[in-house]
């Protein structure tokens, strides 16, 4: 007969400690189906030990993996207090090192300071016992206060505005922000291995990525196995909590603003195909042109990848047609390749807006600086960040109460194709879409009066 759970109340703070350190390591085995052999093998630890806990686990539960008196077996108490505190300030220093890396670094220490150097083994075994130790603190006392942000990288434009959201909606909370950056040489690996880098040491309570793209498949993964993680503007389709910008409603009213001003002979440079925005976009625009009455002309789309090279590219193509196929109007899928039809039509002695009316997407900072001023659309990107870190927040909230009433979080559903089932027990994970607006500058020669409109269609003049 299997006893009764003992409670976790019952434990000291160092038996609950333990008893959710060897709770991490076997709790693949009790979920996913991972053979206890695999999770020795992968933790270092005997077989015979990881079946032991599992047995006092499902006897016993969580508590049930303590002691009754904590062993100290496996630690010096040779080494100076010093030396091992040096050794666990530093595993924690970004970006991580290697066992070598630290312990040659120990090892010059110890000798300034007198101390007797640790050996390779010595570092890293506190160096193993450290990362568990402290996620096993978090557990027992809900007290992870991280917060894991990933980003594409620091230079992209939105990025101050998105910071600015996050930042405000953290201020007031206890978490600290831990920002990580990938290059852009090579995003899908960099992000990947950021990611598994930042879930390995198991620190922090929750993950906000931005635009994770390929990536954004193992942040499903560790979503669906209860780990709190947001994504804000995917370019793939989600089953993870999301916050996105509506960027079908966006083109649309782009594209109606200008078909309001007379033009029907309207290109759309669009962006990568393999980005969902740039669909989205796409349709939005194509849409706004049938509800006009308006056939859609091939022959006035072109690809091109966000940046201002394609952006110029692309503008000379429309502008080396024959007089009475060219566009009076250009719609860019992002303002950094309207910037490159700005460059574009002044090589070719075109002017805007009196030649061809451009309008962009993004509103970038520059874009009321750039001349002709930029009509464009504006995402709202601070309200990104805030509601994604919001979001987040709320989850980690959630499976912190769990945690700390001695229930792991449940492994969370999520829809595999539309929209999936719903029902009270399965809810279909949150996705907030926010509105966009138009920002009528110059360039699309609208009396060079600044209006905004909202997504509901009303323009309000400033």
């Amino acid at each position: 007969m299997t006893e009764q759970p003992v409670p976790l109340a019952a434990l000291s703070k160092d038996q609950r400690t333990q008893a959710y350190t060897r709770f991490t390591i076997i709790r693949s085995a009790l979920e996913d189906g991972v053979s206890q052999a695999h999770v020795a093998r992968i933790h270092n630890v005997p077989a015979s030990t990881v079946q032991r806990w599992v047995k006092r686990y499902r006897e016993k539960g969580i508590a049930g993996l303590a002691d009754e008196e904590r062993s100290d077996k496996g630690t010096s108490r040779r080494l100076p207090p010093d030396a091992i505190t040096l050794v666990e300030e530093l595993v924690l220093q970004t970006p991580p090192r290697s066992v070598a890396a630290i312990h040659r670094q120990v090892t010059a220490i110890a000798r300034e300071q007198g101390w007797n150097p640790p050996s390779y083994a010595r570092v890293r075994q506190i160096m193993q016992s450290f990362v568990p130790s402290i996620t096993a603190s978090g557990l027992a006392g809900g007290r992870n206060r991280l917060i894991g942000m990933l980003i594409p990288s620091l230079t992209w434009p939105l990025i101050p505005d998105l910071l600015r959201g996050i930042a405000d909606a953290i201020e007031n909370t206890p978490y600290e922000l831990v920002l990580y950056s990938v290059k852009d040489e090579d995003l899908e690996r960099d992000r990947s291995e950021v990611i598994s880098r930042l879930l390995a040491t198991q620190l922090t309570a929750g993950l906000l990525a931005v635009f994770p793209a390929r990536a954004s498949q193992q942040l499903t993964r560790h979503y669906q196995q209860g780990f709190p993680v947001v994504i804000i503007d995917d370019q793939l389709e989600q089953t993870t909590p999301w916050v996105g910008t509506d960027n079908t409603a966006g083109a649309y009213m782009a594209v109606r603003h200008l078909i309001k001003l007379g033009h029907r002979r309207i290109a759309h440079i669009q962006g990568p195909n393999e980005y969902l925005a740039s669909h989205d976009r796409y349709n939005g625009y194509r849409q706004a042109l049938l509800d006009e009455g308006i056939t859609p002309d091939p022959e006035l789309v072109l690809e091109g990848d966000f940046m201002p090279p394609t952006g110029r590219s692309c503008a000379k193509k429309l502008f080396e047609l024959p007089l009475e196929k060219r566009p009076t109007a250009i719609f860019a899928a992002t303002d950094q390749m309207a910037y490159g039809v700005l460059s574009a039509a002044e090589e070719h002695g075109i002017s805007i807006p009196q030649d061809i009316a451009l309008v962009g997407f993004d509103d970038d900072a520059p874009s009321a600086h750039v001349r002709p001023a930029l009509t464009t659309i504006r995402q709202p990107v601070y309200e990104m960040g805030k509601s994604g870190m919001e979001l987040l927040l709320s989850m980690v909230s959630s499976q912190q109460r769990l945690t700390q009433e001695g229930r792991y979080p449940a492994r969370t559903w999520h829809t595999t194709g539309g929209e999936g089932t719903r029902d009270a027990q399965h809810p279909l994970p949150t996705r907030i879409l926010l509105p966009t607006s138009l920002v009528v500058r110059e360039s699309c020669g609208a009396n060079y009066q600044i209006t905004i409109s909202t997504s509901s269609g009303e323009d309000v003049l400033s």
